[in-house]
């Protein structure tokens, strides 16, 4: 317990350290460059940490959750802070040993983290949208990757943005967004992340060929379409793959199907993947 709660507040503080320079320069974007307290920029970097670990915490007692309602003993989130000026996290996660004891608990385990992180997601992304003003489209700032829900809360909250307009991104919005993009990269359908569990959960021993056309693609994005940000989680999928193996275990009774709920539930997480995909994250900077 102590572990956890050590990297947790480890996480707060490299969270909030992150959503302090963001907060700085959503701030001075487009005004003038006033000296801000340690403190002012403290309670700024709130706004960026609290609704990102909201959503980090959705995710994984999601998965938490699921796994303890059906008897199973996985261990708490392990929270992973880290310098980065973005985020100020690699994210969190959950160790679970042994096999599971069907396909169906395998599913509800997987889909619980991305559903609630997701919700969390929009959530967070709806309300920065409502304090983020809308300014004269620049070239400055980086340019992120337009999800369809993203898309869609903007629309909602903003309105249509006129030709020459775009939106200053309030951290708390940036939150939201990040939730969606790893939400996202948690359901792709390859071996051990989220998306890897549902799919084999589903279809079983095909999963291994939607894993091999899931590479694939990720190859294509980054070699066709130039999406070099995405050239670091690739080799780290490679490597994870490596290790543990590309094709995804067996559940003790395998020969379970899902039943008509949950097959409902499985084409609401291919849904929640559609709207939060996004082949470009970054733009400026592939």
């Amino acid at each position: 317990m102590n572990r956890h709660l050590g990297l947790f507040l480890i996480t707060v503080v490299t969270t909030t350290a992150a959503g302090a320079f963001q907060y700085y320069q959503f701030q001075h974007a487009f005004g003038p460059r006033e000296v801000l307290s340690w403190w002012q920029l403290a309670l700024g970097g709130l706004y960026f940490s609290v609704p990102f670990l909201g959503f980090l915490t959705a995710h994984e007692f999601g998965h938490y959750g699921m796994a303890r309602w059906h008897g199973l003993r996985p261990s708490l989130p392990y929270y992973i802070p880290a310098p980065l000026p973005l985020t100020g996290s690699l994210g969190a996660v959950i160790f679970f040993r042994g096999h599971f004891p069907n396909r169906r608990v395998l599913f509800d385990f997987a889909a619980g983290g991305p559903i609630a992180g997701f919700v969390v997601a929009v959530i967070a992304s709806a309300v920065g949208l409502r304090w983020s003003p809308v300014v004269r489209a620049t070239t400055s700032g980086i340019p992120l990757g337009d999800p369809l829900v993203f898309h869609w809360i903007s629309d909602a909250v903003l309105g249509r943005m006129p030709p020459g307009l775009d939106v200053s991104l309030h951290p708390t919005a940036f939150a939201g967004w990040l939730g969606l993009l790893f939400t996202m990269m948690n359901l792709v359908p390859i071996s051990q992340l989220d998306g890897g569990h549902i799919t084999y959960a589903a279809i079983r021993r095909h999963s291994r060929w939607v894993t091999v056309a899931a590479v694939l693609a990720i190859t294509w994005a980054v070699l066709g379409l130039g999406a070099y940000t995405w050239t670091l989680w690739l080799v780290l999928l490679l490597v994870m793959m490596r290790l543990i193996g590309w094709e995804h275990p067996a559940a003790l009774d395998d020969d379970l199907p899902l039943d008509p709920v949950r097959i409902v539930l499985f084409f609401v997480v291919v849904a929640i993947l559609i709207m939060c995909f996004m082949p470009v994250p970054f733009p400026g900077v592939n």
